[in-house]
Parts: structure tokens; C-alpha cells; sequence
């Protein structure tokens, strides 16, 4: 926290990846597509950099709820088209501009190829000749996110849709009594996450399924923003 008041975040990595990705929001933004939240700020250095601080706040009314999952929609468009994964709630802040993506590592992961480009035979893979499913927006995970595996039931943690609790199958072991005589342990099987990505209005939570038209209208303009330049975007 610097004296004036401002708040940055240092990384000891690669912020590069931040950097592209919120010069293509604020790219977009100068076009004219207002469904885009506003990239955050970067200052890249070799192997390390700072990022502004993301602040999570709760929304005034219900118009910038709106608002709000309208750029959310917009994100999911942009993070969907750069092969965005693993986008769940831990990486997702719900700023008073918008929803902020605050780990990217993620991006450009491997697609599906194109119809009609080659692809390895099911003797090569042995799978079956099946058709490949078209890539889908909810791949990023950013929309909703199920996860769960053989021993742990499937928990929603989805950047827009995520839980903060759940249960466990596997207990973890939880100190109590610290600083006393009394300190023991005790295993607790609940799985709390912070809530920095949930959309707040009057102490609610604001479900993006009850503004689904709000988000569908931000993707829409988002890819036909995109697809107007495509030419430019896709130059070397």
C-alpha cells in the first residue's frame, strides 16, 4: 500500500500473460464494445511485476448488477476465444467495474482442431471415431465449474457460480484452543472458500442465472466486436 493510497500486488512470475490480456480488454473498450470490464493495470519486468490491486465490492443497485453480468458476459466471450481454462471462483474478483481475472496462466490452452483439419485416426488415439464436441464457452470454467473426483462429492465452484462451503470426504485437522492448555485438534470435513468473486447488492448474493439475458447480451456484443476486426486481430 503505497502513501497515497494506492494498492498494487507484486508476483514473482511472468505477468506478461496479465499484460496481453488486459491490453485486448482495453482494445476492445476503444472500439466501442462496452461489455468488456477495463483491463487492470501492469507493470511487467523480466520473471516478476506488480499488478493493480483488485478490490472486492459490493454493487449499489440493481442496474449495475446488470452492468456488472453484462461485462461478466463479455469476459466469458474473450476468455472462451483465448482458450481460457481453469477460470473458477479463487480466480475471479467482483470489482465495482466489472468481474477481474487476477490469474491467467491458464489462457491459451490446446483447442480442438478445425472441421476438416487432420486429426489422429481412433487406431492412432484408440478412441473411438466419434465426433469431437465443438470447443464451448463453459470449457473456461469461468461460467460454472463442477469439481469433484472418487472421494469428494461434486462441489459447484464456477468463476460466476461458486460456493464457499462444502464437505469433504477427506477430513483436515483444525486447531483449537491456541495459546492455551487446552490446545487439541479436532477433524473437520467442511471446505470454505473466500467469497471475493461473489456479486453482492443489500447483503444478497446476486445469482448470474437471474440476469442469463444480461450475460448473453455481453457475450453477443463481445464476439461481434471481435469478429468485426477480425482481420486486425488475428494479423502477426
Amino acid at each position: 500500500t503505497c502513501a497515497g493510497g494506492l494498492r498494487v500486488v507484486y508476483k514473482p512470475r511472468d505477468v506478461r500473460m496479465e499484460l496481453g490480456f488486459s491490453r485486448v480488454l482495453d482494445a476492445l473498450a476503444a472500439r466501442g464494445c462496452a461489455s468488456v470490464p477495463r483491463g487492470i493495470d501492469v507493470i511487467a519486468r523480466d520473471g516478476y511485476g506488480w499488478e493493480s490491486f483488485a478490490e472486492s465490492r459490493a454493487l449499489a443497485s440493481t442496474g449495475e448488477v446488470r452492468t456488472y453480468y453484462r461485462k461478466a458476459g463479455g469476459l466469458l466471450c474473450v476468455a472462451w476465444l483465448l482458450g481460457g481454462r481453469d477460470l473458477h471462483m479463487e480466480n475471479v474478483v467482483a470489482t465495482a467495474q466489472g468481474p477481474v481475472l487476477v490469474d491467467l496462466e491458464a489462457l491459451f490452452a490446446p483447442g480442438d482442431a478445425r472441421p476438416g483439419g487432420e486429426r489422429p485416426t481412433g487406431a492412432e488415439t484408440g478412441v473411438g471415431q466419434a465426433p469431437t464436441p465443438p470447443s464451448s464457452c463453459l470449457q473456461t470454467g469461468l461460467l460454472t465449474y463442477v469439481s469433484g473426483g472418487p472421494d469428494t462429492p461434486l462441489q459447484e465452484v464456477g468463476g460466476l457460480r461458486g460456493r464457499a462451503a462444502g464437505t469433504s470426504t477427506l477430513a483436515r485437522r483444525v486447531w483449537r484452543q491456541l495459546r492455551t492448555r487446552d490446545l487439541h485438534f479436532v477433524e473437520d470435513s467442511t471446505l470454505a472458500f473466500t467469497e471475493h468473486h461473489a456479486v453482492m447488492l443489500a447483503g444478497e448474493r446476486q445469482r448470474p442465472e437471474d440476469f442469463a439475458t444480461d450475460l448473453a447480451d455481453g457475450f453477443a456484443e463481445a464476439y461481434r466486436s471481435l469478429d468485426a476486426a477480425r482481420d486486425e486481430w488475428l494479423a502477426p
